[in-house]
């Protein structure tokens, strides 16, 4: 089942334990006046949650022989719809969270806790919306390779060709956004806890493993199933992920903050250049 809706939560959540306040609210100017109003964000991710599994759900019922490809096609339209509207609640949102950031920069004249809480929601919506639109294009490949199936007997390399080729770059975008939106929850967690940072090292080391395989894994699939080449800053960054999935590496219980900082810049830095090369591939 999807739980984008539940990850959202568990943001907002985060927010709060390391600020003491609730999220940003949505204000829009009316002659001169500001009107704060909750975002729909969670209520529309939950219409997205539903129709992803209401769609899944009919493509293995197409699959089975148990319903007509017209239902897989209106679930279908029924998922697109929801991710739509996902899409405009975000990115007026998101407009409004940047606003947040910069007016807190400006007030203090540098970076703040709360600042950096803001921004780390900011990576978290961008990860969620990756994350959906990968899970729109596999659903889809998924759903078309039953109707070919449906033509003819397909041979295991065409299924993987048609179910799992056309995803794999989306799949590393999604990679590195949550690897972004990790690097920004380890930011507000060092900057919370500067002068006793454990609570900042250990979750550094229990999420660095999945978040460095989940792009290693794409970028293995983008070599071997595309064929493509990896060069330079790109393969730098695949040698250095690479030394990290295996769950060995690890912060030091007596790693300082400023040690620390320049840990997850490097991973930030790799994340981006990997992020980059898909948009050119």
């Amino acid at each position: 089942m999807a739980n984008w809706a539940e990850t959202w939560g568990n943001a907002k959540d985060a927010f709060k334990e390391a600020t003491g306040q609730k999220k940003p609210d949505v204000g829009k100017t009316f002659f001169g006046l500001v009107d704060k109003h909750k975002t729909s964000i969670k209520s529309n991710l939950k219409k997205v949650d539903e129709t992803h599994d209401k769609y899944l759900e009919s493509i293995r019922r197409f699959a089975e022989g148990k319903v007509e490809e017209k239902k897989v096609q209106e679930a279908l339209n029924e998922f697109g719809r929801a991710i739509l509207d996902f899409n405009a609640a975000k990115k007026s949102y998101d407009e409004s969270l940047k606003k947040a950031v910069e007016a807190e920069i400006k007030d203090k004249n540098t970076k703040t806790l709360y600042s950096k809480a803001v921004q780390s929601m900011r990576k978290t919506l961008d990860a969620i919306g990756a994350d959906i639109e990968t899970m729109q294009k596999k659903l889809f490949a998924q759903y078309h390779m039953e109707a070919e199936k449906k033509k003819r007997k397909l041979s295991t390399e065409e299924m993987v060709t048609i179910s799992s080729d056309p995803i794999i770059l989306a799949s590393i975008k999604s990679a590195t956004k949550r690897a972004t939106a990790f690097v920004g929850e380890c930011k507000v967690l060092i900057t919370k806890n500067a002068t006793s940072p454990k609570p900042a090292i250990d979750h550094f080391n229990n999420n660095l493993q999945k978040v460095c395989r989940d792009i290693t894994q794409g970028l293995v699939n983008a070599e071997k199933r595309l064929g493509i080449k990896l060069t330079g800053n790109v393969a730098t960054a695949r040698d250095y992920l690479v030394q990290r999935n295996g769950g060995s590496v690890k912060l030091a219980d007596n790693t300082t903050a400023t040690k620390y900082a320049t840990e997850i810049k490097t991973l930030a830095d790799h994340a981006k250049a990997v992020e980059a090369w898909v948009k050119t591939n």
